[in-house]
C-alpha cells in the first residue's frame, strides 16, 4: 500500500524535527497531576512522544503513515527512549483498552478528517481515557485556509471541511463553538487562541 505521506515526511520544514513549544509546560502540568501513561494521537515522526518519554512518562503513539512510524522508531533509538509506536489506520476502534490512558494529546492531528469521523475519534479518545484524565489538542484555526481555498489549492467538501488536492486528504478547521460542543461536559482547563491555532486542555469529568 502506497504511503501518501511519504513525500511530506521526506520534505524539509515539515515541523517534525522539534517538539511542539507547548510540550514543556504541558509535561510540567502532567507531572503535577500524577499523569503517567500518555497516548500521542497521530504521533507523526515522534517528536512529542520522544520528548515526553525523556521526561519520564510512559508513552504510546500511533500514526497511519508507515514512513512516519519508521522515522519515529529510528529517532527513539537515537534518543535512547522507549515509546510503544504503532501503525494504525484509525478504522474502527483504537487499539487500546478502555480507560487505559491518564492523558491523550493530539497536536495538529485531530482535524484531519470529516466532522463525522472526528466525532467518532473523540468518542474513542473518551473511551480509552481514565475518568479524571486529560485531553490536550492543538488545532489550526478555520480561517487560515481561506486564502488557499480561494486560490483553488483546496476544495470545500462540507462546512469547514476541505480536501487538499495533492494527497486528497480531508481537513476540518474548527470554530470555537464547534470545539466547545465536540467535547461536551469535559472540564475546560485551558482554551486559548494564538498564532492561528487553538490550544486546549480538557479534563474528563469525574463521575459522582
Amino acid at each position: 500500500m502506497k504511503d501518501g505521506y511519504e513525500r511530506y515526511y521526506k520534505g524539509s520544514g515539515v515541523g517534525q524535527q522539534h517538539p511542539s513549544k507547548s510540550m514543556n509546560n504541558l509535561s510540567t502540568f502532567f507531572k503535577e497531576k500524577g499523569v503517567k501513561r500518555i497516548l500521542d494521537f497521530y504521533c507523526g515522526a515522534g517528536r512529542n512522544s520522544i520528548f515526553l518519554a525523556k521526561k519520564g512518562f510512559k508513552i504510546y503513539g500511533f500514526d497511519r503513515s508507515e514512513m512516519a512510524i519508521q522515522m519515529a522508531l529510528t529517532k527513539q533509538v537515537r534518543a535512547k527512549t522507549k515509546v510503544k509506536f504503532k501503525l494504525s489506520t484509525l478504522k474502527g476502534k483504537l487499539p487500546y483498552k478502555d480507560s487505559f490512558f491518564d492523558a491523550v494529546i493530539a497536536v495538529r492531528a485531530l482535524y484531519q478528517a470529516k466532522m463525522a469521523d472526528i466525532e467518532k475519534y473523540v468518542k474513542e479518545i473518551d473511551r480509552i481515557t481514565k475518568t479524571g484524565g486529560y485531553f490536550y489538542i492543538e488545532s489550526d484555526q478555520h480561517f487560515t485556509w481561506q486564502r488557499k481555498r480561494a486560490s483553488g489549492q483546496i476544495k470545500t467538501r462540507e462546512k469547514g471541511t476541505y480536501r487538499h488536492g495533492s494527497r486528497g486528504d480531508y481537513y476540518h478547521y474548527f470554530t470555537k463553538t464547534e470545539l466547545k460542543n465536540l467535547f461536551g461536559d469535559y472540564k475546560t482547563i485551558r482554551f486559548y487562541f494564538k498564532s492561528r491555532r487553538f490550544y486546549i486542555l480538557l479534563q474528563k469529568p469525574i463521575k459522582k
